[in-house]
């Protein structure tokens, strides 16, 4: 089964249990490192609501100095706490930092916060000249509404019309790609109840690699879109 109305997601413990939304939530973040590798970005990426500290984890394997930030950093798995992982309680909405960055990761945020303007903002003030922004927004035509059209997500606070957000981030930002993870939410769509049988932090990461790793097909039927930017 899968726990629609559940926002944090740890997807290399127990998989079989939410395994669809794991296996999305684990495939950006599976892009998000190949894509630095590619790019030669080696140290100073901070992970906008880390959340329970995967994303972290997975970026620290290849990036000397990563920091995760969360209002709820006792929500951080044990495991995923190493040297080179700083893990800061921050209020996202609140937030005003300095400390400069080569690249940011904030996927599954902008749409939660209650000024997504001011945030992008603040990742435009830290990030350094040319370096990278990775951003996901859900796809407005699959968010639920009620009769008067207010959101029935009770943790999404703004429903993002694609193309106006790329006009806004071309302000500070160079859009480079938008991906999207259609595969997985066509398996969804057919079969919600489907058991993938997958028991193992390998089998998880390499069933993410081939079901929900961003691409360019079909991005309109994608649950949620990634953004690559760069700083201009």
């Amino acid at each position: 089964m899968n726990n629609y109305n559940k926002e944090r997601y740890n997807p290399l413990d127990n998989p079989s249990q939410d395994t669809f939304i794991k296996l999305e939530h684990l495939g950006r973040y599976l892009f998000a490192c190949d894509y630095l590798k590619e790019h030669t970005i080696t140290e100073n990426v901070l992970d906008i609501a880390c959340g329970t500290g995967y994303g972290s984890f997975l970026l620290s394997r290849q990036i000397k100095n990563v920091v995760g930030i969360d209002k709820n950093i006792k929500e951080i798995t044990p495991q995923y706490k190493k040297e080179n992982i700083k893990f800061v309680k921050e209020d996202i909405d609140k937030m005003d930092l300095t400390t400069t960055y080569q690249a940011i990761i904030c996927f599954e945020t902008l749409e939660h916060v209650n000024n997504p303007n001011r945030l992008l903002k603040q990742i435009s003030k830290i990030l350094t000249s040319k370096g990278f922004f990775l951003l996901s927004i859900p796809n407005a035509k699959y968010e639920k509404l009620d009769e008067n059209g207010n959101n029935l997500d009770i943790y999404h606070k703004t429903i993002f019309n694609l193309d106006n957000l790329l006009e806004q981030l071309k302000n500070d930002f160079q859009i480079i790609d938008v991906l999207g993870q259609s595969k997985i939410n066509e398996i969804i769509n057919k079969n919600p109840n489907l058991n993938l049988n997958i028991h193992s932090k390998e089998e998880v990461i390499e069933t993410a690699y081939y079901l929900a790793y961003p691409n360019k097909e079909k991005i309109e039927d994608t649950y949620s879109y990634t953004i690559v930017c760069q700083k201009k």
